[in-house]
């Protein structure tokens, strides 16, 4: 895998381990269709993952535009994305 098996939380099998209760039947007694289920939905994970990965580098290249446009920084822009939880929560 190119991810060279890096998944220290599991999260690429943890939908493939949500089975309903007539899959978990099945695959209780057939190891061809849990394995089917599995790899389905570990794809299903690369490819969620390869689009958030897309999605995150359109809004950094947002980011450059506006601050091109602009000709200020985003942090001083839209200071309360970048100020820290507690800070913002006193207030």
């Amino acid at each position: 895998s190119w991810s060279a098996g890096f998944d220290p939380l599991s999260l690429y099998d943890f939908w493939g381990r949500l089975m309903p209760p007539l899959v978990e039947a099945r695959a209780a007694v057939d190891d061809e269709y849990r394995l089917d289920w599995l790899v389905y939905h570990r794809r299903v994970m690369e490819a969620a993952e390869i689009k958030n990965g897309r999605l995150a580098m359109l809004a950094i290249t947002g980011f450059a535009f506006q601050e091109a446009l602009w000709g200020v920084p985003v942090v001083d822009q839209t200071p309360i994305l970048f100020t820290p939880l507690p800070e913002l929560c006193r207030g």
